[in-house]
């Protein structure tokens, strides 16, 4: 028995280096620095005696709590805010565990700790298993890449910080010969590639199932719902004929990005200049630039590129309020305040580019 808790000791500083490199103490501390009468002065934290059970590897014993004391795995944590999951996600816990403390607290799967680790950040420094990963997605099909860490990092830009020069290395042999097609199938076909899209279709569809199904040709689609700059750069070189996919609502990427609060001009620029037409092609009745404007982006924040892209934007009505784009940006609102957030110089803009239009009221 002492031998398994002094392997159990070595395990636990050795996960705890791979999720904190150098500061190894962050996580041990949470477990050894207070005495177990001291934890159980506080209700609410995890004590030795919850934890025992993790350290051991006493999976039954942990099935048991769950199952008969569901409200302690939902409400305890330790003193560096862990919550239950993140500890047996630590010791890599075998699926059926994961699955009941979700079961009995979907919740802690978007339960952050004081340093705004969640679940799924440990589950991706630790490489835990897809089917881990898969019962958190159903739990929180949008957390690995809504749920941000201290360093700003979600469980997405995570795994492609991990796998970069993995795909840099595949995509050697194409660096010259400019051959997309077989550049695509090299990377969508590899493991790695397929563990990022597992998190990026669950967070675009909000859904594992259909992230189980999607369609690979769709893969920019999903990227670009999702706050992930480095990813949507490194997919756009080899993906350019993604570009110009339609999706099941036959949606074009640049309607999604269009829509996106985070999209940089940079993005709708790199999209336009993959697949020009897009700009005068209309999603549900309105052409790219009337979404732009209706989900609040500005002059500077493409607005004015995609007027240049399609000029003809500026004197269409859109199709719902019958009003032309200047007009549009002059009724933009908070979603939460409800109170304008109108840009003027967006609205001088579009008035500047075509006077007309007010001549024709």
């Amino acid at each position: 028995m002492m031998d398994l808790l002094v392997n159990d000791a070595c395990l636990w500083e050795e996960a705890a280096c791979a999720v904190h490199g150098n500061k190894m103490d962050v996580l041990h501390s949470s477990l050894m620095s207070c005495s177990y009468e001291e934890r159980n002065q506080t209700s609410r934290l995890l004590t030795r005696e919850h934890l025992e059970p993790i350290l051991c590897r006493n999976w039954k014993a942990v099935l048991v709590w769950a199952t008969f004391l569901p409200q302690e795995v939902a409400t305890l944590l330790d003193s560096k805010g862990n919550s239950s999951l993140h500890h047996v996600c630590l010791y890599k816990a075998p699926a059926h565990v994961i699955e009941a403390l979700l079961y009995a607290a979907p919740d802690l799967a978007t339960w952050p700790n004081h340093e705004k680790e969640f679940p799924i950040h440990w589950c991706v420094r630790l490489d835990s298993p897809d089917e881990a990963l898969r019962l958190i997605l159903k739990a929180s099909p949008t957390c690995g890449g809504t749920c941000f860490n201290e360093s700003n990092q979600t469980a997405i830009s995570l795994l492609f910080d991990r796998y970069r020069n993995t795909f840099s290395q595949l995509l050697l042999p194409f660096e010259y010969s400019c051959n997309e097609k077989e550049a695509s199938t090299i990377i969508q076909t590899s493991e790695k590639w397929r563990r990022i899209m597992l998190l990026t279709r669950a967070c675009h569809y909000k859904s594992v199932d259909m992230a189980l199904t999607a369609r690979p040709e769709l893969d920019l689609h999903c990227i670009l719902g999702v706050d992930c700059k480095v990813l949507f750069n490194f997919a756009i070189q080899w993906g350019s004929k993604m570009a110009q996919e339609r999706d099941e609502e036959g949606r074009l990427p640049l309607h999604i990005a269009v829509t996106m609060p985070y999209t940089s001009t940079e993005t709708l620029r790199e999209l336009l200049r993959r697949f020009p037409k897009a700009a005068k092609i209309v999603d549900a009745g309105r052409l790219p630039l009337v979404a732009a404007i209706l989900s609040g982006k500005t002059w500077e924040n493409g607005v004015q590129l995609l007027l240049e892209a399609e000029p003809r934007a500026l004197s269409t009505r859109e199709r719902l309020s019958g009003l032309y784009p200047f007009a549009l940006a002059a009724t933009i609102t908070s979603s939460e305040t409800h109170k304008s957030i109108a840009d003027v110089d967006t609205i001088f803009q579009l008035l500047k580019a075509g006077p007309e239009c007010i001549r024709s009221l």
